[in-house]
C-alpha cells in the first residue's frame, strides 16, 4: 500500500503542475483573444485533438502493450522506436501530399495549418516512443517532471505566440506546435539521451503485425472519447457560433482540468486491484467491491467539486476568466461539474470491462451511447441555448453511466469475476 500510495504520489504531482498551468492559459489566452477568436483557436485545437486520439494515444497504448512482456530494455528501445518511426514515415508521406492538394485549391493558411499538424504529430509520436518506456519501468517521477514541464513550456510557447505575434486561431496552433517539439527535442536530451541512437528495425518489424492488430480497435475508440470531450464545441458554433463556443469551452475548461485530475489518481489506485493474485478466489464479489468503491469515490469526490462550484463559483470566474467571458459563467461551472461527475463514475465501469478483456464489448457499447451524445446536446441547445448545451451533456453522462455499469455488473456476474479471466489464461496455456 506504501509503495502504490507513493507511486500515485509522484504522478500527482506533476498532474497538479498540468492543471496549474491549463488554468493558468486559460486566463491568459482570454485576456489576449476575444470570444470570437478564442472559439476558433478552441475549434481548430479539438481537430487536432481527434487525430491526436486517433493516431497518437492508439500509438501510446499499442507502444505500452506491445513492449511491456518485453523484458531487455535494449529490445523494448529498439521495437517503441520502430513502431513510432511507422507513424513518422506515414506523417511525412501524407502531410506534404495534403499541403500540396490544399495550396492548389485553397490557400496557403491552410497549408501552414496541415504542416503545423504534422510536425504536431512527428514529435509526439518521437515523445512517446520515450514517454511509454518511462512509464513501463515506473519511473514515475521523471514522468511527472516530463509532462509537468511540457504543460508549462507550452503555456509560454502559446502565450508568446499569441502576444507578440498574433492572437487569433493560427497564432495559438502555430504557438502550441512550436512549443511542443521544442519540449520534445528538451527532455528527450535531458530525460532520455541516446533513446535515438542507432535503431534496429526489424525487431519493429516483426512486431507490426500484432501492433496494428491491437492498435486499430484502440484507434476507433478515440474518436468515440472525442465525440464525448468535443463534439458539443462544434454543435454550439453551427447554431450560436463561434464566440459561444469560446465562452463555453473557457468555462468549461476550468471544470475539466480538475475532474481529469480526479480520474488519473482514481485510476492509478484503482486499476492495479483488479489484477492482485488474490482476486481471482474472490470470484464475482472481489469485483463487485472495487467497482463500487471506485463508483462512490468518484461520485463523492465530483459531488463535492459540483458544490464547490456552487459555492465558490462567482469568486473562481473573477480569478481565472477575462471580463468577458464572464456572463452566465457560474450556472455553466455548476451544471458542467455535475456532468463531469457521471463521467468519472463512468470510467470506473469502463476499467471493470477492460480488466475483465471485454474491450470489444465496451467498444460497442460506446458506439451505441455515442449517439445520445449526438441528440441530446443539439436539442438541448436548440430549446435552452448554451445552458441547453450543458444540461443535454448531463442527460448523455447520466446515461452513459447507468448503461455501463449495468452491462459491467452483469459480465463480473457472468464470468465470476477475475476467475473467469485467469480460467481463459489456464486455457490458453493448456492449447499452446
Amino acid at each position: 500500500m506504501g509503495k502504490q500510495l507513493a507511486r500515485i504520489a509522484s504522478v500527482f504531482w506533476g498532474q497538479v503542475i498540468v492543471a496549474l498551468a491549463a488554468f493558468a492559459g486559460i486566463r491568459t489566452y482570454t485576456e489576449l483573444m476575444d470570444k470570437v477568436d478564442f472559439g476558433q483557436a478552441m475549434l481548430l485545437a479539438g481537430l487536432i485533438a481527434l487525430l491526436d486520439s486517433i493516431i497518437l494515444m492508439s500509438l501510446n497504448q499499442t507502444l505500452m502493450s506491445r513492449c511491456g512482456p518485453v523484458e531487455c530494455k535494449e529490445t523494448r528501445r529498439h521495437i517503441s522506436i520502430g513502431l513510432a518511426l511507422y507513424v513518422v514515415r506515414m506523417v511525412l508521406v501524407v502531410i506534404p501530399v495534403a499541403c500540396l492538394a490544399v495550396m492548389a485549391g485553397l490557400n496557403s493558411f491552410w497549408a501552414l495549418l496541415l504542416l503545423s499538424v504534422g510536425i504536431y504529430l512527428i514529435s509526439e509520436a518521437l515523445k512517446f516512443s520515450a514517454l511509454s518506456l518511462i512509464v513501463l519501468d515506473r519511473r514515475y517521477g521523471i514522468y511527472s517532471f516530463w509532462t509537468a514541464g511540457e504543460a508549462l513550456i507550452t503555456l509560454a510557447g502559446i502565450s508568446l505566440s499569441l502576444w507578440f505575434w498574433r492572437a487569433d486561431a493560427i497564432g495559438f496552433v502555430l504557438g502550441q506546435t512550436a512549443a511542443r517539439a521544442v519540449n520534445t527535442a528538451l527532455f528527450m536530451l535531458l530525460l532520455a539521451p541516446g533513446h535515438l541512437r542507432s535503431v534496429d528495425l526489424k525487431l519493429a518489424q516483426k512486431e507490426l503485425a500484432p501492433a496494428l492488430a491491437y492498435g486499430r480497435p484502440v484507434a476507433l475508440m478515440g474518436p468515440l472519447g472525442w465525440i464525448s470531450t468535443y463534439l458539443d464545441r462544434y454543435i454550439l458554433g453551427a447554431f450560436l457560433g463561434t464566440g459561444a463556443t469560446g465562452a463555453y469551452v473557457a468555462v468549461t475548461g476550468l471544470v475539466a482540468r480538475p475532474f481529469a485530475l480526479t480520474t488519473s489518481v482514481l485510476s492509478n489506485y484503482f486499476r492495479p486491484l483488479y489484477f492482485q493474485g488474490s482476486l481471482a478466489s474472490e470470484g464475482a464479489k472481489g469485483c463487485y467491491r472495487i467497482l463500487r468503491t471506485w463508483l462512490l469515490a468518484a461520485l463523492g469526490i465530483g459531488l463535492m467539486g459540483v458544490l464547490a462550484f456552487w459555492v465558490l463559483g462567482d469568486f473562481i470566474v473573477r480569478i481565472m476568466l477575462a471580463a468577458d467571458f464572464r456572463e452566465g459563467a457560474h450556472l455553466l461551472l455548476v451544471l458542467f461539474g455535475l456532468s463531469q461527475t457521471f463521467a468519472i463514475a463512468t470510467h470506473a465501469a469502463d476499467n471493470a470491462m477492460l480488466a475483465l478483456r471485454c474491450s470489444g464489448r465496451l467498444l460497442q457499447i460506446q458506439i451505441l451511447l455515442s449517439i445520445g451524445t449526438l441528440v441530446l446536446i443539439p436539442v438541448g441547445i436548440v430549446s435552452w441555448g448554451l445552458v441547453g448545451g450543458v444540461i443535454g451533456r448531463i442527460f448523455a453522462e447520466a446515461l452513459k453511466l447507468g448503461v455501463t455499469t449495468a452491462i459491467a455488473v452483469r459480465l463480473i456476474k457472468k464470468m465470476d469475476g477475475m476467475a473467469g479471466v485467469l480460467d481463459v489464461d489456464t486455457a490458453e496455456g493448456e492449447e499452446k
